[in-house]
């Protein structure tokens, strides 16, 4: 599993709980994480990892660690996100 992959996570799921560290297999609900941040959390790494990430995942495996290998599968079978108009170049046809 990517080290950087559960770096991320860790530091979306830190920021958003209100918290300077958290165990990787500590369940974020009974660290009094809500299903409003939760999707918080989705929306932040569908950001930085992958926009089509679903929201299901982290409810699925609430600990960073669990997040982090639902993840790493989903990006596995996921399609690579289409690049729009939006995200293109400045200048490039």
């Amino acid at each position: 599993m990517s080290k950087s992959l559960e770096e991320t996570i860790a530091a979306v799921c830190t920021e958003i709980l209100g918290v300077e560290k958290v165990d990787l297999d500590a369940n974020l609900f009974e660290l009094g994480a809500d299903s409003v941040q939760m999707a918080q959390m989705v929306g932040r790494l569908r950001e930085t990892i992958h926009p089509d990430l679903p929201l299901r995942l982290l409810f699925m495996a609430p600990t960073m660690a669990g997040m982090a290998r639902e993840v790493e599968q989903f990006l596995l079978t996921a399609p690579m996100p289409q690049q729009t108009a939006d995200d293109s170049v400045e200048g490039e046809l």
